[in-house]
Order: structure tokens, then sequence, then C-alpha cells
């Protein structure tokens, strides 16, 4: 009988060691489960800046459009000093001949 005791001692103590290795298993499993949720979420944020950098590249693209047609409303401007400077002297022109025309 002491032995069969034994025996089941053994077994019993087998078993122990087996749910302590079944413990440990499921926590290197929860571990997993961790890491995988936190790739999981870094891919999700990888995506959401991809999605980021193509809207401010929509935004980069935008803003030069705007800087070209400032620079176009630039060249007007010049434009329109150059005129404004020839209207300046033809009307100086013009006044020079009035006065010769006067004498």
């Amino acid at each position: 009988m002491d032995s069969f005791n034994s025996m089941l001692d053994s077994f019993n103590s087998m078993l122990d060691s087996f749910n302590s290795m079944l413990d440990s298993f499921k926590s290197v499993l929860r571990s997993f489960s961790a890491i995988f949720s936190v790739v999981w979420l870094l891919e999700s944020l990888k995506s959401e800046f991809v999605f980021l950098n193509s809207e401010m590249d929509s935004f980069n693209s935008v803003l030069d459009s705007f800087n070209s047609m400032l620079d176009s409303v630039k060249s007007l401007n010049s434009m329109l000093d150059s005129f404004i400077s020839m209207l300046d002297s033809f009307k100086s022109e013009l006044r020079s001949f009035r006065c010769r025309l006067s004498f």
C-alpha cells in the first residue's frame, strides 16, 4: 500500500509539474499576444502616418500652386510698374512737347 501511495504521490507531483509548465506556457502565450497587439497597433499607426504623409504632399502641392500664382502676380505687378513708368515718360514728353509748342 505504501508503494501505491508513493506512486500516487509521484504521479501527483508529476501532474503538478505539468500544471506549472502549462501555466508558464499560458504566460508565454499572453506575452506573445501582447507583443502581437503592440505590433498591430504600430502597423495601424504606420498606415495613419502614410495617409498623413500623402495628405501633407497634397497640401504641399496646393502651396506650390499658390506660390506659383503669387509669382505670376508679382510678374504682373512688375509689368504694371513698367507700364506706369512708360506712361509717366510719355506724360513728361507730352508736357515737353506742349511747352515747345507754346513758345
